[in-house]
């Protein structure tokens, strides 16, 4: 039993000690399985984050190469501005690179060094004309559709590494900088301000519309655009001067007026909820000020007008830009917050003389009567702005040293057979002699015999000066180079006698003007004539030829190099503007004259003054001043001919070469031979005020808003005689005494003929518009006014032309007259411009008849902007943005070209409204040779920036492509 017992016990302890075992080996076993799991999580953790760390490090990488792109753009943007004409590798010889206050703000608490990032920038391509094509869907909402731009795209290269404890990543990207420069007269209107559209009758808008600013739209029979709409800020239906609350009779005169903006399918669909009609503005408008969008399926006005007109109207909202002309800001209104402040006119010195190296013995007069050295600094347009001025691109400049009205008193003793006609032939004679030396250098009036003269002559500084025989011109006493010209006595074809018409300096007493030449008896009178009179000289910018492009450039005064922040030139200094020698005698010829002043009555009256005829267009009388209805005076005038213009500087016509020796007739530094020089770009510059204190300091706007000046300075009398009054309308403190002048563009109607009549448009260097070569084309500029009379570029058929390509037989304003004879482009770039028609009646002081006229040119002027004046003026619309100043009921005016408003009046700044004149009927079209891109000479661009194409690159692209940069 014993042993049994031992035995059991044995085996129970060999059982319990196997199972102990078992035990420990399971748990081994456990413990080892959860060591491998934890290891193995273990490792899979570390392994998760060392992949989001190298995820975190390339992110960040990736975000670098993004904000460097993004700060280099920015400064690429910023030497473009400071420097249009950048070109081929500028960025290699001036390289780009991020400062360390830059770097560490973009990078602070990241794994990237700012050592660690590096940039390139590539070569600048020469500009290449793109058409932004419409028809691309890509295109759909380019504000710029439809248009030709020149372009040119700027790649910016950026490498960066971001790097820690867990690894290295280094990422690579691009992004281009698409440079966008659109001429202004790509535009059917172009304004650098509000723009406002309220037209009587059905108006329709061929042509794209641009503006920096807000537009106001409505229409009292309806308003129809046909192309883009774009505005950097709003768009809005009805009108600028009704009040906020769209009340009362505003409301009523929007009430079923329509207006038709065109969308993607081809057709119009209206600002409008509902319907086209009985709408009204203060309900029923789709437009900026939306506040409210639980009638549509619309969410946003963006997402609205994307739908409704699929890109064709665009606002700040859809990202539009501002196109501005590099280095003239947009109108500023009312810096002071106060109705009739003052504006910031930035944008008015394009019009302004050149900053250029003085020219000695060359003197103009402000109107105080102190002298003014040629070139006044200006620093606001020192730079940039000062490369698009007119008078910096032109081939000719006219500069009025002093201008002014003689009131003389003639002794006449009528010719007897003891004396003959024939020493009557002039009685104020701008030639002292036939030796146009002694002329230039004496400066004198002079008498033929049995006549005299006595009076007075006022220059455009208000100096009163007496005449008794010979008059010594104190502008002519230093300067061998500048031309007195002086109103004369224009003569009839037969026998040289003094024509008996009150357009003649010379005449009979006012009881003897009806006999003829065999009846006159011993008459003794006085009469009393007005005499226009200028003293000017003719310049030129002077050129020399750059032996790598064989092209003629502007020499530079390089002491004048201006660089910017970083060592860059941006300007390449003040031009050099040199005297051209003229022929007085071939200036004045009758039958070639080109240049001449106009008679202005200083008077306040306008009763016997001067020329009562009107001017027909096509004679070869002096066109005698103008009495201006809206700026409520008579103007003194120079009046520049353009068909005899023509026959100096075109080579189509017949003689011209020996046209142009006669008038241009230096030699050594004083010539000029057109087949050379003449670029298309003729300048008329008049003299300046002094400068104005509260317009060239920094002026205090509402709030803490400080702006710089914008340092215009007025040309003199252009605050002479204000209809209203208000000296306040010119921002100026100035008290201007001088004489209010104008120039005066005539005689430019074209036919079939071109080499006869009508602009000029050289082909010295190229026979095809648009090759390789002169730009074809003729602009005008000046500082002051501007008035065009009767047709001018078009030949004033109003059945010409009659279908477009397409088969259209009614009338196309937007082609040229002749299809195989294209009229030229054209530019008139002033103060502001008026279209006089060629029944205008020069003298009378109350709007007569016009008859049909037909101007085909870009205008780019101002207007006075409503709120101006007082809370409830208005600018006139774009409608009155041509200026009229007759009695046009019923009457076409045909305008083809482009409207460009790029600031406010400085002279003509009376405001819109009046009985002085009678609005046409209105024919307006977008020059087709503008659409097509064909441009006036020194036609100023727009320039704005896009971002194209970012993306990353791998090693190897990054590294191709920055081979050699």
């Amino acid at each position: 039993m014993k042993t049994w017992s031992n035995w059991i016990v044995r085996t129970r302890e060999r059982l319990t000690r196997a199972k102990r075992g078992s035990v420990l080996m399971l748990t081994l076993l456990m413990v080892v399985g959860l060591t491998y799991i934890i290891a193995t999580l273990l490792s899979s953790t570390v392994t998760e984050m060392k992949m989001n760390q190298r995820a975190q490090l390339s992110l960040e990488a990736k975000n670098a190469v993004e904000s460097a792109t993004e700060y280099v753009i920015s400064v690429v943007r910023q030497k473009f501005d400071n420097n249009p004409n950048i070109s081929g590798n500028f960025f290699l010889n001036n390289p780009i690179t991020i400062p360390t206050t830059i770097s560490g703000f973009l990078w602070n608490g990241t794994d990237v060094s700012p050592s660690n990032v590096s940039i390139k920038i590539s070569l600048v391509p020469t500009p290449a004309l793109v058409f932004v094509d419409p028809a691309n869907p890509a295109n759909a909402f380019d504000p710029d559709r439809g248009k030709n731009v020149t372009a040119s795209d700027v790649y910016i290269y950026a490498q960066a590494t971001a790097a820690n404890g867990w690894g290295t990543q280094t990422a690579y990207g691009t992004q281009a900088l698409e440079v966008r420069d659109t001429p202004l007269f790509t535009n059917a209107i172009f304004y650098n301000m509000d723009l406002e559209f309220h037209p009587g009758p059905n108006m329709t808008i061929t042509g794209p519309v641009h503006c920096n600013g807000n537009i106001w739209a409505v229409g009292q029979n309806g308003l129809t655009f046909t192309s883009t709409i774009t505005t950097s800020g709003n768009f809005n239906v009805g009108m600028l001067m009704w009040p906020t609350n769209w009340g009362g009779t505003s409301e009523s005169a929007q009430t079923g007026k329509v207006v038709y903006i065109p969308n993607s399918a081809g057709g119009y669909t209206t600002p409008y909820i509902g319907g086209n009609l009985a709408q009204n503005v203060s309900s029923s408008y789709y437009d900026s000020r939306q506040t409210s969008y639980s009638n549509t399926t619309y969410t946003n006005w963006r997402e609205m007008s994307a739908n409704l007109w699929g890109g064709n109207l665009q606002s700040s909202a859809n990202g539009v830009p501002n196109e501005q002309v590099t280095g003239y800001n947009s109108l500023v209104y009312q810096v002071n917050g106060s109705v009739g402040g003052q504006d910031l006119n930035y944008a008015y010195s394009i019009i302004q003389p050149a900053q250029t190296t003085n020219i000695t013995n060359t003197t103009a007069f402000y109107s105080n009567g102190t002298a003014m050295a040629n070139g006044s600094a200006n620093p606001w347009n020192l730079q940039a702005g000062e490369l698009d001025k007119f008078e910096r691109n032109a081939s000719i400049i006219v500069k009025v040293l002093a201008y002014g009205t003689a009131n003389i008193t003639q002794s006449v003793v009528v010719p007897t057979a003891s004396v003959s006609s024939a020493s009557m032939t002039a009685n104020i004679d701008p030639l002292i002699n036939s030796t146009v030396t002694s002329f230039q250098s004496t400066g004198c009036l002079t008498t033929s015999a049995n006549q005299t003269i006595s009076g007075t002559v006022q220059l455009s500084n208000g100096v009163v000066q007496s005449i008794s025989g010979n008059w010594t011109n104190p502008y002519l006493t230093s300067n061998s180079h500048a031309v007195l010209l002086v109103t004369q006595n224009q003569q009839s074809s037969s026998a040289g006698t003094p024509a008996l018409n009150s357009g003649s300096l010379m005449e009979l007493p006012a009881s003897n003007a009806s006999l003829g030449n065999s009846t006159l008896g011993n008459t003794t009178g006085n009469t009393t004539r007005y005499v226009g009179f200028a003293v000017v000289e003719f310049q030129t910018v002077q050129t020399a030829v750059n032996t790598t492009s064989n092209t003629l450039q502007p020499v530079y005064n390089g002491s004048t190099t201006v660089t910017d922040s970083y060592g860059d030139v941006t300007y390449p200094g003040d031009v050099k503007i040199v005297p051209i020698q003229v022929s007085a005698t071939e200036l004045a010829n009758s039958n070639l004259l080109w240049f001449q002043p106009g008679i202005g009555n200083m008077n306040t009256t306008t009763s016997g003054v001067g020329n009562t005829n009107g001017y027909t267009g096509n004679t070869s009388d002096i066109w005698n001043g103008l009495y201006d209805g809206r700026r409520g005076t008579t103007i003194s005038t120079l009046n520049l001919d353009v068909k005899q213009l023509k026959n100096y500087v075109d080579n189509n016509v017949s003689g011209e070469a020996t046209n142009a020796t006669n008038l241009f007739n230096g030699s050594g530094s004083l010539a000029f031979n057109p087949a050379n020089s003449y670029n298309g770009v003729v300048y008329v510059e008049f003299p300046e005020e002094p400068g104005n204190a509260t317009r060239m300091n920094s002026v205090a706007g509402t709030g803490n808003t400080t702006y710089p000046g914008d340092y215009v300075l007025d040309s003199v009398g252009g605050n002479t005689a204000l209809s209203n009054g208000n000296t306040s309308l010119q921002n100026t403190s100035t008290n201007t005494t001088g004489i209010p002048v104008g120039l005066v563009l005539y005689d430019a109607m074209s036919t079939s003929n071109s080499s006869v009549t009508g602009v000029p448009n050289p082909n010295y260097a190229t026979t095809t518009e648009g090759t390789v070569g002169r730009v074809s084309g003729f602009t005008v500029g000046t500082n002051n006014a501007l008035y065009t009379i009767g047709n001018f570029n078009a030949d004033g058929n109003m059945n010409t032309p009659k279908s477009d390509t397409s088969g259209n037989t009614t009338y196309n304003s937007s082609m040229s007259d002749n299809a195989t004879n294209i009229d030229p482009v054209v530019c008139l770039a002033a103060d502001s411009v008026t279209s006089l028609s060629g029944s205008w009646n020069s003298r009378s002081g109350s709007e007569g008849t016009a008859s049909p006229t037909e101007v085909n040119a870009a205008v780019l002027a101002g207007i006075v902007p409503s709120e101006k004046v007082s809370s409830t003026g208005e600018s006139g619309g774009v409608q009155n943005f041509p200026r009229f100043l007759e009695n046009w009921s019923g009457v076409v005016f045909r305008y083809r070209g482009s409207m460009v408003c790029m600031y406010e009046s400085e002279l003509a700044n009376q405001p819109w409204g009046g009985t002085y004149y009678s609005p046409p009927s209105r024919e307006w079209g977008f020059y087709n040779q503008f659409a097509k891109g064909f441009y006036p000479p020194g036609t100023p661009n727009a320039r704005s920036y896009y971002r194209v194409n970012f993306s990353y690159l791998s090693k190897s692209v990054y590294t191709t492509d920055i081979t050699g940069l």
